[in-house]
């Protein structure tokens, strides 16, 4: 995969057995991937063990820089509200998890990892998906913040 449209155009036409998330797309170059997870069970005393529905956001999108050759697409998932986490505690939980980055967005703390454009692939885009959308909901839960983003 070498351009932006191309990513669009895959993450927007997975078939329905491949698709684990559901794709907005916002604008030409900024996608919105809402991924359902079900990490917990609940226990049910009628029904017995029952999966917890919970959902995950990751924000897709192309960043054009000087040089085409350096673009690169940005898969960033929020899990806090700047005011629910002080610098010190984000930096606290960030230690216990692989990424390689998080940033502010807006009013949020989020996990952030860039790709180069140029080479990336379907299995690239799919782990960054994955990866992000289960470390923010694991923070969610490791932080009690609810399953708000």
């Amino acid at each position: 995969m070498a351009t932006w449209p191309e990513v669009v155009n895959y993450l927007t036409n997975l078939s329905e057995t491949e698709k684990f998330f559901e794709v907005n797309q916002i604008s030409p170059d900024f996608l919105l991937v809402i991924r359902a997870t079900q990490f917990a069970l609940d226990f049910d005393p009628d029904t017995g063990l029952t999966p917890k529905n919970r959902y995950q956001q990751i924000f897709v999108s192309g960043l054009a820089l000087d040089d085409p050759d350096m673009a690169m697409v940005r898969f960033a998932s929020p899990f806090a509200k700047k005011e629910q986490l002080s610098h010190q505690g984000l930096l606290d939980c960030m230690g216990n998890h692989l990424m390689l980055g998080y940033g502010i967005v807006g009013d949020y703390y989020a996990l952030i990892n860039n790709a180069p454009l140029e080479n990336l692939d379907q299995n690239e885009i799919l782990w960054n998906v994955g990866c992000l959308s289960a470390i923010a909901d694991q923070l969610e839960q490791e932080l009690n913040l609810g399953d708000h983003l």
